[in-house]
């Protein structure tokens, strides 16, 4: 959703309608399979984190992150570790956003 250029207006119409956020980011050109460490690829994540926040969202925020079949599959790194490097990517995506 996040390359439509009208989301973040449709956000503010329709705050009824947000209930979860996941968080991700993709890298161009993409597979069907992988979502990459947040601030690591081409989503303006703390942009949409701003708007969705201004819509009224304060409900969870899921990362999601798929990699398989690509060479560098997050799925072959240490849990720990991508999870604390996505929260500190994230934070930094609403600081700076």
């Amino acid at each position: 959703m996040w390359q439509d250029p009208d989301l973040v207006p449709r956000l503010a119409d329709a705050p009824d309608r947000l209930f979860l956020l996941q968080v991700s980011d993709w890298r161009t050109p993409r597979s069907r399979m992988d979502r990459r460490t947040v601030g690591t690829g081409d989503i303006p994540v703390g942009h949409l984190l701003h708007a969705a926040h201004n819509a009224g969202y304060r409900g969870p925020c899921v990362l999601e992150i798929f990699s398989d079949d690509v060479p560098d599959s997050l799925y072959e790194t240490d849990l720990d570790d991508l999870l604390r490097v996505n929260r500190t990517a994230l934070e930094s995506s609403w600081r700076t956003g």
